[in-house]
């Protein structure tokens, strides 16, 4: 049995997802992709955040803030901020990481 071949524009991918809907508190309805996302992004990256605590990475420091803490990146492009000074501008150092937040690390100078 012969199968015409689909049209440019119509060509299924296998990484579609189905547009399930479903009904918000409102009754209005919804894609389930858009009722899990933000919990899901939220926890997901509070579960890699929390896997950095008590790590040491090196940091590079580029950014003086206004709150007596410098800020900083890991090789792999994490935020770190620590308390310092200018002292730290341009210098790569060891930092213990100490708390996590949802888009940023804090740790102390080792």
């Amino acid at each position: 049995m012969l199968r015409e071949k689909p049209s440019k524009g119509h060509t299924p991918k296998a990484s579609t997802i189905p547009k399930i809907k479903s009904q918000d508190g409102d009754g209005n309805p919804k894609r389930s992709s858009q009722l899990l996302s933000k919990r899901a992004t939220k926890e997901i990256l509070d579960e890699i955040q929390k896997r950095e605590l008590g790590k040491r990475h090196l940091v590079y420091f580029d950014e003086l803030k206004s709150n007596g803490r410098v800020a900083g990146r890991t090789d792999s492009g994490k935020l770190v901020n620590v308390i310092g000074s200018e002292e730290l501008l341009g210098k790569i150092c060891e930092v213990e990481i100490t708390k996590t937040a949802l888009y940023s690390l804090e740790g102390k100078v080792v």
